[in-house]
């Protein structure tokens, strides 16, 4: 009953502010902020609804200040987009699934879109056919050409920190077949990150309180490259990619000094050096099947090898651990769709495999080896009811198992289930949404070799997880009128047996671990505005708040409200942009670490002329960041303060120049992944 009272007093709350929407500016925020995503209309001429997406035209004045497709999704300032700092998309309070003219894109293709040739950027609200598997998508429609090619040369250098990246595109293009190549670099070295850590350790008989102040130094080197070929007629579309990525750690060193009570004050040094490298094959094809049918194939080859190395010194304690894992994956997919009129039907496989080989090297030398594979399928449809109402299902099964070494094989047959019913007006539309689904983890969450942290804190994965689920509810609210537009989300989810982070004792050591023997509920509030004005002049603004209950072994119970606010204006070949992001703290339901950050802010400055892009951004200049991340559980307590982390306050230089010869081409998709998917549980 606790929950249905919050419920409908936030219900109340949101629609208490759509009444009272004219005082309320738009939000839209900097990198380190969220805006949430509706299908709201910008202006009249540049957004409209067109059956199951909302078309997006982005101005040519926006698109000319834009270097990435990340900025040009800022430079709309569509209430309800949020962009989190990994690059992830978020649209109604969920990571949207991104696409590149309806191929599957990642972090990296989204960086380097060349704005200039966006025609219209497509939101699927209520997904089907080959989005259907989304639970909201986003599709960068890039414009075609056919005969010509170009050379395009950017950099971004931080000013005042040592970090940049740099990058060389090139691609010719002839007829139906366009050939491209893509290589960059990017770097930090930070040598000052400032962290303040109190931890205790509550044992059986007594207490350790452990004080450390520490110096970290961070340094990251990534290199890329891609070939990239592709085939397109009026029908289909083949496209065929060779990735390789080497991500290289050289060392990254934690020192200072650590006082433990009741015993004194020592001096201690931890080392992390880890380097990967994976070369990856991807192809991919819509072919047309019939009249209004089509068949979206996919195939992905992946291998990757990790090298991880840490040790720890304090005292007369020593740890040293070397690890070397070889992850191969493989995964298919197939997808039909056939559209009538206005009803849509779809019919869904896809199987996930992926195979890892590690080497651990410590006190005692051991191999884990480790597989899992996911089988889905999936039939799925949407129907109109009348003009204005539409109802869409998508239901299937999803099978999932793995196998460690030394542990019994796990299998799971799970149903799946995706109901949608959305009302449509013209300047207005309501969506309600129902998803149940089972939760799948990382592979280090099982993995049960364990890795020493220091001499009190051991950390170590649980091969016992149990089955689980998700269940989530939501309604949500766009309206469009005049100047204004707005978006609002009521959103509740329930997880039974989730994972999460746990404590256990072991004579004088403390495990962390991972269980899911309770469940968790979320209830989030959002409303998003913005308001266009002459002059192109705009201010966006969006208020949030989430409730989190977390009941496992222990409670945990966490609320927050916040707000943020955005400026922008063009003019000419200038534009100016600035955020303002309002204190907020998370609770994470996994790591079961609450996140304190600040008020913080950030201004940008452009100049566009041309083939030329000159940016400068500034985040949270003149003002050190004291982020706050504590752990509270009945064995182990953690406050840890970051007092001055140079990657969230710092001065950003980049310019984009673009060579073109014969007729221009669409610029090259850059499909960089650089996840580094392992099973090795890491040590800090």
């Amino acid at each position: 009953m606790k929950w249905l009272s919050v419920l409908s007093v936030c219900l109340l709350l949101l629609f208490s502010l759509h009444v009272s929407a004219s005082e309320v500016v738009d939000s839209i925020s900097d990198s380190l902020s969220t805006q949430h995503l509706g299908e709201v209309l910008v202006l009249a001429k540049s957004v409209y609804r067109e059956n199951n997406h909302i078309n997006i035209l982005p101005s040519n004045r926006q698109k000319r200040h834009s270097d990435t497709g990340y900025a040009l999704l800022r430079n709309l300032m569509i209430p309800g987009i949020d962009i989190e700092d990994d690059g992830a998309i978020k649209a109604k309070g969920s990571v949207a699934s991104v696409y590149i003219n309806g191929q599957p894109a990642e972090v990296r293709d989204i960086q380097n879109i060349h704005p200039v040739d966006v025609v219209r950027i497509e939101y699927y609200d209520m997904p089907d056919g080959k989005y259907s598997k989304d639970v909201s998508a986003i599709n960068f429609v890039l414009r075609q050409y056919k005969s010509g090619g170009y050379v395009q040369l950017s950099g971004e250098q931080a000013v005042s920190i040592n970090k940049g990246s740099y990058n060389i595109t090139s691609s010719v293009s002839k007829g139906k077949n366009a050939y491209s190549f893509f290589t960059g670099y990017e770097y930090y070295s930070l040598d000052d990150n400032l962290f303040q850590t109190d931890e205790k350790y509550n044992f059986a008989d007594f207490q350790i309180d452990r004080y450390s102040s520490f110096v970290q130094q961070d340094k990251k080197r990534t290199g890329y490259a891609q070939f990239q070929f592709s085939h397109q007629t009026d029908k289909s579309y083949w496209i065929g990619k060779l990735t390789f990525v080497g991500i290289k750690n050289p060392g990254n060193k934690t020192y200072g000094d650590v006082s433990t009570s009741p015993y004194h004050t020592n001096a201690f040094m931890s080392n992390t050096a880890d380097k990967s490298y994976s070369p990856k094959v991807d192809l991919n094809a819509d072919i047309p099947v019939g009249k209004n049918g089509k068949l979206s194939l996919g195939i992905h080859a992946k291998h990757l090898n990790n090298d991880n190395n840490y040790s720890y010194e304090e005292s007369a304690y020593h740890y040293t651990v070397k690890c070397n894992e070889n992850v191969n994956s493989f995964n298919t997919g197939a997808i039909y769709t056939l559209k009538y009129k206005k009803s849509s039907f779809t019919a869904e496989i896809f199987d996930y495999y992926t195979h890892y080989n590690t080497d651990y090297s410590y006190d005692v030398t051991q191999n884990k080896r480790l597989w899992k594979n996911e089988a889905l399928a999936f039939v799925s449809g949407k129907f109109p009811v009348n003009n204005n109402i539409y109802f869409s299902s998508r239901l299937g099964v999803d099978y999932y198992q793995y196998h460690l070494t030394g542990s019994k094989l796990f299998r799971q047959l799970t149903p799946r289930v995706n109901l949608k019913a959305s009302y449509q007006l013209h300047n207005s539309a309501l969506q309600w949404s129902f998803m149940y689904v089972n939760s799948n983890y990382d592979m280090g969450t099982i993995n049960n070799t364990p890795v020493s942290v220091n001499q009190y804190l051991i950390r170590q994965g649980n091969p016992n997880i149990r089955k689980s689920y998700d269940i989530e509810n939501s309604i949500y609210y766009s309206w469009k009128y005049k100047i204004l537009n707005m978006a609002a989300i009521m959103q509740y989810s329930y997880s039974h047996n989730p994972v999460s982070y746990s404590y256990e004792r072991e004579g004088r050591t403390i495990i962390q671990t991972f269980a899911n023997d309770g469940h968790n509920q979320d209830l989030l509030a959002m409303l998003a505005a913005n308001i266009r004005l002459p002059n192109s002049f705009s201010i966006s603004s969006s208020l949030s708040y989430q409730k989190t209950d977390i009941s496992l072994s222990e409670h945990w119970s966490h609320d927050n409200f916040t707000a943020n606010i955005r400026l922008q204006w063009f003019n000419k070949n200038w534009s100016f942009m600035s955020g303002i992001n309002f204190a907020k703290s998370e609770l994470n339901k996994y790591s079961l670490e609450v996140v304190k950050q600040p008020f913080n802010y950030n201004f940008k400055v452009s100049y566009s002329k041309d083939n030329l892009l000159i940016s400068f951004n500034a985040f949270a200049p003149f003002y050190n960041r004291h982020i706050r991340k504590e752990i509270l559980s009945e064995y182990y307590e953690n406050h840890r303060d970051i007092l001055n982390h140079r990657l969230y306050n710092y001065y950003n230089l980049s310019i984009a120049y673009t060579f073109n010869f014969g007729k221009r081409i669409p610029y090259t998709q850059k499909n960089i992944d650089e996840r580094v998917d392992s099973s090795i549980l890491q040590s800090n």
